[in-house]
């Protein structure tokens, strides 16, 4: 059975714990985390009283958590940036450790870059990703990536490309069906016939009615 989440991106200056009352009360499965300084939620800080809190209301409230989106991308030219989004990720995989959110969490993030860079950059982005993967499996849990409209990935072969290519089952789609509504995405080819096991879950934005792909 399908469930169904909200997720805090759209919550910025709402503290968690008052986040996952409102979406239990109004009836959703489950929370996903922003995980950004202005969200309030980088885990320096939620401290371990906090955490033990939060750990405590998802339980009670029944409450899943399909993934921790930390705000940043994975591209960027600068070895101490790549090192210190390593670094965030990890501490990210504790925060879910201390939420007791699953035995293999879901850490997504976006890729990041430009359209036009993807011949230029689609190899550096590989060996960046390479490195996800590999935490990822020393530390059990799946890193999503997110394709964007106007990113670097934000069509279908891209992401087939990045797919085949990487062929790592540690790295896996954030799929965001806006993003693949407002470029250039066919969802029955890429992901329901091909990758429908690489998307962890699906997000449901709200956009205006202005295109014709179904």
């Amino acid at each position: 059975m399908m469930k169904i989440a909200y997720g805090t991106y759209a919550m910025p200056t709402v503290p968690l714990e008052y986040a996952l009352i409102t979406v239990a009360e109004i009836g959703y499965d489950g929370l996903e985390l922003a995980i950004g300084p202005r969200h309030n939620s980088m885990p320096e800080q939620i401290d371990s009283s906090k955490r033990q809190q939060l750990k405590q209301m998802f339980a009670e409230l029944n409450l899943g958590v399909p993934a921790l989106f930390i705000l940043g991308s994975v591209l960027t030219e600068y070895a101490e940036t790549h090192k210190k989004n390593l670094q965030l990720t990890a501490q990210v995989m504790e925060l879910a450790r201390d939420l007791d959110i699953g035995t293999r969490p879901v850490i997504s993030m976006g890729i990041g870059g430009k359209s036009p860079s993807w011949e230029a950059q689609r190899e550096p982005l590989l060996r960046l990703l390479e490195d996800y993967a590999e935490l990822a499996a020393d530390e059990n849990f799946i890193f999503a990536i997110e394709p964007h409209s106007g990113a670097m990935v934000d069509r279908t072969e891209r992401a087939i490309w990045i797919m085949d290519t990487l062929d790592n089952p540690s790295v896996r789609l954030h799929f965001d069906i806006v993003q693949k509504a407002a470029f250039s995405f066919d969802l029955n080819s890429c992901f329901v016939q091909r990758y429908g096991i690489s998307s962890r879950h699906l997000m449901f934005c709200q956009t205006k009615p202005r295109f014709h792909k179904v």
